[in-house]
């Protein structure tokens, strides 16, 4: 237990060996409250706002009133692990498989994660991940969710099942970025991606479009005639 604890414990003990209010910390806040204060703090300030001292500021509450709530900060760390991929990933891909085919699920994918402000919270998770292992985890486990709805999504528009699941790599590598990448060029490198995964157009020939090989005539396949004897 670090520093912060020990001393939000104390308060809480010195809390409980009183009697509440009527409006006392347990009843002015809920474990939701606890959790959604956590996710905002994660895409203001990284994981480092995930602290009980700064979350009670958030809250407008003492810091021992966390303990009302949680045994520890991992304890609320994986709440906010959960809420992040039951609630706020999944609910963002249901809603993106709610709006047609394949083809508008992947147009409109970017906007509804802007919208629940995904790409910042999932960079403030990479960056706790390479500090904790079960966040670590978690964030591999959401990439696979994501991998998943995409390759299903790319499927529905016709893309050939292998293919759709490497494609759906690359859209999630694009999504991903390098460390620096922001949020918004994140999104526009998705948008990228899915505008160009529609299925090869060919010709009246059977040559997919922008092919220069040319084409031959059933005559110019049929074998040379063998040269005359002398």
């Amino acid at each position: 237990m670090d520093r912060e604890q020990e001393k939000a414990r104390s308060e809480s003990n010195h809390q409980r060996g009183h009697e509440a209010p009527a409006s006392s910390a347990r009843e002015t806040t809920t474990p939701r409250q606890w959790v959604d204060a956590a996710i905002e703090a994660l895409r203001d300030e990284g994981y480092r706002g995930v602290r009980v001292t700064r979350l009670s500021r958030r809250l407008e509450v003492t810091s021992g009133s966390f303990y009302w709530h949680f045994r520890d900060r991992e304890d609320l760390r994986d709440r906010v692990l959960e809420h992040w991929t039951r609630q706020l990933l999944r609910g963002a891909m249901n809603e993106a498989m709610s709006a047609g085919d394949g083809e508008a699920v992947l147009s409109t994918l970017p906007t509804i994660l802007e919208e629940r402000g995904l790409p910042a919270l999932d960079q403030a998770m990479r960056d706790w991940a390479s500090k904790d292992e079960v966040v670590a985890r978690a964030v591999a486990k959401a990439d696979e969710l994501r991998r998943e709805y995409v390759a299903q999504a790319l499927e529905q528009a016709g893309v050939e099942k292998r293919r759709a699941r490497d494609l759906s790599r690359l859209i999630g590598w694009a999504f991903r970025g390098a460390a620096g990448v922001t949020p918004s060029e994140r999104l526009r490198a998705v948008s990228t991606a899915a505008a160009g995964l529609g299925k090869p157009r060919t010709s009246e020939a059977g040559v997919p479009a922008g092919d220069s090989r040319p084409t031959s005539s059933p005559e110019s396949r049929r074998p040379e005639a063998p040269p005359s004897r002398p």
